[in-house]
């Protein structure tokens, strides 16, 4: 009787590693389909920032000059002020994708923040739009005042007020179309709100937590009221406004201008408050004899009030990329974004750090003159400010 051998029984496991194998390959191919289209068509609820273009804001921009005075005698300058912006991928109404996300994680140059932590749910492409053109225009309007009075002329205005802050005395008390007309400390003489600088540099010499009394217009009535003043307030941080001495009424004003001069400023398709600084630089530049900025290649950020704070703005690390792409040696920096730029200062750009628009031209023309004496670094202003409120540590 004929034997099979136990070998020959055995079936061969070839066919099934195969099997295996094409289900092996299936599946990766199914996730790498899923991973790109999840990728490339799922919208991504984050925005990413990264260095935007820069401009020199004594040149020109699409072949017109970018900052134009009549009514005065303008002189010619040399050497470049640099406006800088930042580059804004994702928000409301745009597609963002996983896959720039991911890019942008792995870039030093990139931040990403989450959506709803940068925009109030509901926010559309619209408001967004036309809240970055209006910015524009006040800081322009806020730079041709502050950059005016800073050389010495009157800028007479007519305040009225479009609101209050949440935590300010003046809620309840003012109300929107009420027109500001004097401001006083108990029994002082009344200050005339009549020109660009009168109400904040009356508040400059008020003690937080003191009481004012204004004077207002209402419906063509005179009227009075009592509020208790604030400290000043970094809207960027929620934190206290460095570099800035005494209060705030926490109170909204839209302000009737008439600039002794004709002035106009012209960007096209660059929206925001943070080329205040850097306008009102460029005026005093243009209206002042000889060379503010000694021919050097200057950039700078910042907001400008009315009271010539330079505010804090975002996107500070992604602009000094930007600056140093474009070949500016030095940069002028918010004294409130110094902790914003910490370990993300490219090599060969020289930030300073300033709190008015003052400060920066007294920085400007000591980089002007090589007497960087003028000039404060970061460390610095934070060391001197602590100094001056006394926030300093004792060993």
């Amino acid at each position: 009787m004929r034997r099979v051998s136990q070998l020959q029984s055995i079936p061969s496991p070839a066919r099934p590693r195969r099997r295996w194998r094409w289900w092996l390959a299936g599946l990766v191919t199914v996730l790498a389909a899923a991973i790109l289209i999840f990728g490339t068509f799922v919208r991504a609820p984050y925005v990413l920032y990264g260095p935007g273009p820069t401009l020199n804001v004594l040149g020109q921009d699409a072949g017109r000059d970018i900052i134009n005075v009549s009514g005065a005698d303008v002189f010619p300058t040399s050497g470049e002020l640099r406006m800088t912006t930042v580059s804004q991928q994702g928000g409301p109404g745009t597609h963002l994708t996983y896959f720039q996300v991911a890019s942008a994680l792995l870039s030093d140059d990139w931040d990403v923040e989450r959506e709803e932590d940068v925009f109030p749910q509901g926010t559309t492409r619209e408001q967004i739009s036309e809240r970055g053109a209006a910015q524009m225009v006040s800081s322009q309007e806020n730079a041709e005042a502050r950059a005016l009075t800073e050389l010495g002329y009157q800028v007479p205005v007519t305040m009225k007020v479009v609101g209050t802050t949440n935590t300010s005395d003046a809620a309840g008390k003012l109300q929107e179309g009420d027109i500001l007309r004097t401001i006083k400390v108990g029994d002082q003489q009344p200050a005339k709100l009549d020109t660009y600088a009168a109400i904040h540099d009356f508040l400059a010499q008020v003690e937080p937590g003191s009481v004012v009394t204004l004077e207002f217009e209402r419906d063509g009535k005179t009227q009075t009221a009592d509020i208790k003043t604030q400290e000043p307030i970094n809207s960027y941080t929620g934190g206290k406004l460095l570099g800035v001495t005494g209060s705030r009424l926490g109170v909204f004003l839209t302000v009737d201008m008439d600039l002794p001069l004709d002035v106009g400023i012209l960007v096209e398709n660059i929206t925001g408050p943070s080329a205040g600084m850097i306008f009102g630089l460029a005026l005093i530049d243009k209206l002042t004899e000889g060379d503010l900025t000694g021919g050097n290649n200057i950039a700078g950020t910042g907001t400008l009030g009315m009271d010539g704070t330079v505010g804090p703005i975002g996107g500070a690390p992604q602009k000094l990329l930007g600056a140093k792409r474009d070949g500016a040696e030095y940069f002028l920096l918010p004294v409130d974004n110094c902790a914003d730029i910490s370990g993300r200062v490219p090599d060969g750009l020289h930030v300073y750090a300033v709190a008015t628009l003052g400060e920066a031209r007294q920085t400007v023309e000591g980089i002007a003159a090589g007497d960087f004496s003028r000039a404060q670094t970061c460390e610095q202003a934070i060391e001197r400010l602590a100094v001056l409120t006394g926030d300093v540590g004792q060993s």
